[in-house]
């Protein structure tokens, strides 16, 4: 089969247009920019109806070999709004 992708290549879905589908990150801030301790992700493009994507916030320390993943939080981003408990609709 031509189709089917060996286990261990790299491969990414394209549409029509050889743009690739599924998500994609932005960097929105660095520590830097707002004198805060952590970077500002954006992840879109998740392919749902209600998520439009996820905010992280990421905390790098210092470590031996350069730097280290210390923390994530994570925000979700509705597309149409937030239910009484908090899921997207």
């Amino acid at each position: 089969m031509d189709s089917v992708v060996p286990l261990g290549e790299d491969s990414q879905m394209t549409d029509d247009e050889g743009e690739s589908m599924g998500p994609d990150w932005t960097l929105i801030s660095t520590p830097e920019d707002y004198e805060e301790e952590f970077y500002r992700l954006d992840v879109l493009g998740m392919m749902d109806d209600s998520v439009g994507g996820q905010r992280l916030f990421v905390t790098v320390e210092e470590a031996a070999d350069g730097y280290e993943l210390a923390q994530v939080e994570s925000t979700q981003l509705c597309l149409r709004g937030v239910s009484e408990v908090g899921l997207c609709l």
